[in-house]
């Protein structure tokens, strides 16, 4: 996928995020912490935005399932606690 995108010259801009590991002090520099590339072609997006932008995947996620044809009602796998009653109502009303 990444080379596909500099074959066709696709625009990307990225956030590095890094995060100090669990026990280490920053002491031993890049060894102490764990780092993630974030990309995205949305060039609009400063890197705030493309964080914020990443952390709702788990709420994209879940409403996909609403999305996907055809509705299985009877599988569910949300943890939202928002999705859990909605799908307890409307399962509860058509039965």
């Amino acid at each position: 996928m990444w080379v596909q995108c500099t074959i066709d010259s696709v625009p990307l801009i990225g956030c590095v995020v890094r995060e100090l590991k669990k026990g280490k002090d920053g002491s031993r520099g890049r060894t102490d912490y764990e780092h993630w590339v974030f990309v995205t072609t949305r060039l609009s997006l400063n890197g705030k935005q493309l964080i914020q932008t990443y952390e709702l995947r788990p709420e994209i996620e879940d409403h996909r399932q609403w999305k996907d044809e055809p509705w299985d009602m009877s599988k569910f796998t949300s943890t939202s606690m928002v999705e859990i009653v909605y799908h307890i109502i409307i399962v509860w009303h058509i039965i």
